[in-house]
């Protein structure tokens, strides 16, 4: 077994460290079968993602407008999706381009297993911040509103209380005025 791809052992799989091992060791002597070991351990790791899809295109596409890998790997996923479809349609390659796809592989597979899950874990925080502050703004934005309802609840007492006693004030005037009036007429 080939060194190259070692880090993998303690990958949750070993399917895909038995894979990419096998594609590397099979450069050398079959291209098409190492295109196809590349094929396959690049399916392990899409529907590890997105198992909902039967075709490695369409996962490809929903990881993709999920954004859960980000764009620069999305392109070497369908670069290495695209140069083993050869091996994978019964076509020629050539060792050289087995070679360049296994070196791709390599590359992807490191960022796999290192560094996604640190990207992955940075989205989610990120995620759970933009969550945080959309539901902070939410509130306070519910707060407003019933401060809002509030003083406008404390103007319409206000008000009341003050048309209570104008309405007062003008019976007590209209009182003393008939009253007054009444005891003109009593006077007289």
């Amino acid at each position: 077994m080939t060194k190259r791809f070692e880090f993998l052992k303690n990958a949750k799989t070993m399917k895909l460290y038995d894979l990419c091992c096998e594609a590397d060791r099979l450069v050398r002597i079959d291209a098409a079968s190492s295109m196809m070991k590349v094929r396959q351990a690049l399916e392990v790791m899409v529907r590890g993602f997105d198992e909902k899809k039967k075709n490695l295109f369409e996962n490809l596409k929903n990881i993709e407008k999920r954004k859960v890998w980000d764009e620069r790997h999305i392109d070497l996923a369908q670069q290495l999706r695209i140069m083993s479809n050869v091996a994978v349609h019964g076509g020629y390659c050539k060792k050289s381009e087995a070679a360049e796809c296994v070196d791709l592989l390599h590359d992807f597979t490191k960022w796999y297993v290192v560094q996604l899950p640190c990207y992955i874990s940075w989205k989610k925080t990120q995620e759970e911040e933009r969550r945080r502050a959309e539901e902070r703004r939410r509130m306070e934005a519910m707060r407003r509103r019933k401060e809002a309802e509030e003083k406008a609840r404390l103007e319409d007492e206000k008000k009341k209380k003050h048309s209570n006693i104008a309405g007062w004030v003008g019976v007590t005037i209209l009182g003393a005025v008939a009253a007054a009036a009444i005891g003109i007429f009593l006077d007289d």
